[in-house]
């Protein structure tokens, strides 16, 4: 079969890369390739060796989501690159062909996001850190869970209660019972691209560092050009959400001089009429027109 697709996984914590790795196998039709870019504190080869990825890269130091992003892409070759958290796991082999039916519902998405049942449709109310769930992962995994979750039809989760912080909540009123279609503008944990398309807009900008915000500012690049970055109701994969973080002791260094995150920098305000970035790349003119935000050139560091 045609290779069409390129994982690419850079992790820093080798907790999640054997699920991973084995559930897409599991559950993917072997259409793609795996490169791996290795940050982690004492090296993965041997877990990742069985699954023969295409590639295996590996890193002295953590590089920062955005720099390892673009060195997995500008390694692939394939139509699609998707740019992956390694805390996934895959619950069924419908996934990829909800990710396809997503890209050929409008020719200008270029990109895509599954679902994820834990902390479902991006949070609506709850962070990474709240417990709940729409249907427990066991549950998911069964052709009867992922129906349910494919329907989208939740009322039956009204009344339900979040952990947040240790403490007990109602599921947020903001959370919504019927959900259809898609979301836009995401949180690209786990993100297939078109790769053209993905070079077209310049990667991943660099100076964020280690992460955060450079997704935001990928969405805001790219719907500044009329392009769309969507989060699918076609396609759901299992999130741990922010578990392959936050173990200091497994964690390879950070270079602290590099550490940065500033939007306004970027895409400044004196050039946009005052106006800030947001995921949807324009402001309105006094006529309430939609005019794409001006940003300063994006910048790719080139030490290691």
């Amino acid at each position: 079969m045609e290779k069409i697709n390129t994982f690419v996984l850079f992790p820093v914590l080798p907790d999640y890369v054997g699920a991973f790795l084995r559930t897409l196998h599991q559950f993917t039709p072997p259409n793609f390739q795996v490169i791996v870019v290795d940050q982690t504190k004492d090296g993965i080869y041997d877990v990742v060796k069985p699954f023969n990825p295409e590639l295996y890269v590996r890193s002295y130091r953590n590089l920062g989501f955005s720099k390892a992003a673009n060195m997995g892409a500008a390694l692939a070759t394939t139509k699609y690159v998707t740019i992956a958290n390694d805390d996934v796991e895959f619950i069924n082999n419908r996934w990829w062909n909800g990710i396809e039916e997503t890209f050929s519902s409008d020719e200008r998405i270029i990109a895509v996001n599954p679902n994820s049942p834990k902390i479902a449709m991006w949070g609506y109310g709850c962070d990474h850190y709240t417990k709940f769930e729409i249907l427990d992962q066991q549950s998911c995994a069964t052709e009867a869970g992922y129906d349910y979750l494919l329907k989208g039809d939740y009322k039956n989760l009204e009344g339900r209660t979040i952990i947040d912080k240790g403490e007990t909540k109602p599921l947020p009123t903001s959370f919504p019972l019927t959900q259809t279609g898609v979301i836009d503008g995401i949180a690209t944990w786990f993100t297939v691209f078109k790769r053209e398309v993905y070079w077209g807009l310049g990667g991943f900008d660099e100076k964020y560092y280690p992460g955060g915000g450079e997704d935001q500012d990928m969405n805001a690049r790219a719907y500044s050009k009329g392009l769309r970055m969507v989060g699918t109701m076609k396609s759901w994969v299992w999130h741990h959400w922010s578990s392959s973080r936050d173990h200091p002791e497994k964690l390879p260094p950070l270079r602290q001089d590099l550490v940065w995150n500033n939007h306004d920098e970027l895409w400044p305000p004196e050039l946009n009429f005052g106006a800030r970035m947001d995921p949807w790349g324009h402001r309105t003119d006094e006529n309430g027109n939609k005019v794409p935000l001006k940003r300063v050139a994006k910048v790719h560091r080139i030490d290691l």
